[in-house]
């Protein structure tokens, strides 16, 4: 039987999301973006809900970003949800509700900037975080070249964009990416106990206050300079580079699968910093 690609559970006042492609290290296709975009559609219009706590399937990733293989096989099309959700169906859904990432593995390029578009982030201690676009002759297309220099220091922001170098949570926290690194075991606790003290609040305080916050220099996420990321993106899509560097990478995962039952790694061309 096939696994849904994305798993739901309500913890209290709480809707846990679960990115479940671990075979993919929770890369996101097409399909998956429309669920994620889905569920917070839905939980945006239950009352119940107070937050949403995403995260990904086992214990290795996150979520390596954009699924190269799908991708190429639909022409370079980026896996974006529908309307204007913009990748992985949250990057720019229009939710009131608070967003909290657990990042129980590695995050890579999209994957990055799912941690960008929520509000708050808890980190397991084995977490590292890469944004590798440049090295796949690609640009971060996701929000990732607005928010990630708003988030954190401009200079460490152009490091992990120009040099694809990784990093792990520790440089994370220090620098802002991250609230709070746990241990493994304890990461996804810690991350919902953190939903859950922001959904007991007042619901109305919380969508003012987000909404504010989210409007300022922090997200300098604006329709037209999303747009104007977003053509960056197709711009590199398109580049005879990324061709051959997207084809590259779907052949070679698609002959480690056959091999072994499992993606290949998420291709980087940088180091562990």
């Amino acid at each position: 039987m096939t696994q849904a690609a994305l798993l739901h559970e309500h913890v209290g006042s709480v809707l846990v999301l679960t990115l479940n492609r671990p075979a993919k290290h929770n890369a996101v296709d097409h399909e998956l973006s429309a669920l994620v975009a889905t569920a917070l559609d839905e939980a945006e219009a239950d009352p119940q809900v107070g937050a949403v706590c995403l995260t990904g399937a086992g214990q290795r990733a996150f979520c390596a970003g954009g699924d190269l293989g799908s991708m190429a096989a639909r022409g370079g099309t980026p896996p974006t949800g529908p309307a204007s959700t913009g990748f992985a169906g949250i990057v720019s859904h229009p939710i009131s509700k608070p967003l909290v990432a657990a990042v129980n593995g590695l995050a890579r390029g999209g994957g990055v900037e799912i941690v960008l578009a929520c509000d708050l982030a808890v980190a397991s201690s084995t977490a590292t975080f890469g944004m590798p676009e440049a090295g796949h002759g690609l640009v971060a297309g996701a929000g990732g070249l607005l928010r990630l220099p708003a988030q954190v220091p401009a200079k460490f922001a152009s490091f992990l964009l120009l040099t694809g170098d990784v990093i792990d949570a520790d440089t994370a926290l220090r620098w802002g990416l991250v609230n709070e690194v746990a241990p493994p075991e304890e990461c996804m606790e810690r991350a919902l106990h953190l939903a859950e003290r922001v959904a007991a609040l007042p619901r109305q305080a919380v969508a003012d206050t987000r909404a504010v916050v989210r409007g300022g220099a922090a997200w300098t996420a604006s329709p037209e300079r999303l747009a104007e990321n977003e053509a960056a993106m197709w711009r590199g899509i398109r580049s005879p580079e990324a061709q051959a560097l997207t084809a590259e990478y779907a052949a070679r995962s698609a002959a480690e699968a056959a091999t072994t039952g499992a993606s290949a790694p998420p291709r980087t061309t940088s180091r562990r910093g």
